[in-house]
């Protein structure tokens, strides 16, 4: 005879498993479903970068062969150390440089600089944008690699942003380019294109968040006040030591932000409490810190990848995804 289960845990688990597959469809709806969507988040991701490093260019001009020359702060060769051999660097320029001329180090130096601030401003006109955009990362990457003890968070993402740049088809709305190229208002590659962005986002704030969570500093309040007593702060945060709640919540609620990223910044519901919460911190960090390329360069790729510009109806994927090879905006 056939075991059978009561009906009334026959119908429980039927009704288990029919929440559990509508929770996994909405979950794949949100984070991994394609649907056709506008170029204009990928154009504004190319303006913005290109934007931040022209600024962050020319706030460094009277400090750049100090931090990337032979007799600069730091000498080739410890900084050498701290890098593969296979990233580009402004050796290699230099040693071009004086076979095929009577150059100076300063001189190419300073050649290197005017044509990675000309590429970043092709880019952000969006004219000759794939070009531009290869030009402007290996640029950046070069003179990252020379100054590589002066380098911090900003000079990666931004790296990063343009090599996205390079893949994406970043040049299809708000540039020259797109003058005399097809009109595709909508595409199922926009969207990909977002989706890998939207990840790589999460990666990064879940594991700063579960970084800082690992110290202590960050549940005591420490890491807020230490980095609030550094010379250089505009405003005094002395009154910090007769309530050291206030930098323990600041502390907490960054930890919250972060770790939480990774799954209220897809909800419809908490998206743009979370994206406007990101945005404070940052503009914080931005105003008591001093770090306004890095908060700039984080505010701008949260919006771009998250901000819900319009898209069209959802669309079956696997007809999408396979379109996806065939799609105008690859060629």
């Amino acid at each position: 005879m056939e075991a059978r289960l009561p009906m009334g845990e026959g119908t429980h688990l039927t009704g288990l498993k029919s929440r559990a597959g509508r929770a996994l469809k909405y979950l794949w709806m949100l984070t991994i479903s394609l649907r056709p969507e506008s170029p204009a988040p990928l154009a504004l991701l190319r303006i913005g970068v290109c934007s931040i490093l022209i600024l962050q260019a020319i706030s460094l001009r009277d400090y750049l062969y100090p931090l990337v020359g032979s007799l600069g702060i730091m000498q080739p060769e410890i900084a050498n150390s701290l890098t593969s051999s296979c990233q580009p660097r402004l050796e290699w320029a230099i040693h071009i440089g004086n076979n095929l001329s009577e150059l100076s180090e300063e001189q190419i130096i300073t050649f290197c600089f005017i044509a990675y601030i000309f590429s970043l401003s092709l880019l952000a006109l969006g004219l000759f944008t794939r070009v531009a955009a290869l030009f402007a990362w290996l640029l950046h990457l070069t003179f990252n690699t020379s100054g590589i003890t002066s380098t911090y968070g900003v000079y990666e993402f931004t790296n990063i942003s343009l090599f996205y740049c390079f893949v994406m088809p970043v040049g299809r709305a708000f540039s020259i380019d797109s003058l005399w190229q097809d009109k595709i208002p909508g595409s199922v590659y926009y969207c990909l294109c977002r989706r890998v962005l939207q990840w790589h986002l999460c990666v990064v704030y879940l594991s700063s968040g579960i970084e800082k969570a690992a110290g202590e500093q960050w549940w005591n309040g420490e890491a807020v006040w230490r980095a609030l007593m550094r010379e250089g702060v505009p405003v005094s945060f002395a009154w910090l030591a007769a309530v050291p709640m206030v930098a323990m919540m600041l502390c907490w609620g960054t930890l919250v932000l972060e770790m939480g990223y990774a799954v209220f910044i897809w909800l419809p519901s908490t998206r743009k409490i979370w994206l406007a919460s990101i945005t404070l911190l940052h503009a914080g960090i931005a105003l008591f810190l001093g770090l306004w390329f890095f908060s700039g360069s984080m505010i701008l790729l949260s919006w771009v990848a998250f901000y819900p510009f319009a898209v069209t109806a959802p669309v079956d994927d696997r007809k999408q995804v396979e379109g996806v090879v065939e799609d105008p905006v690859l060629v």
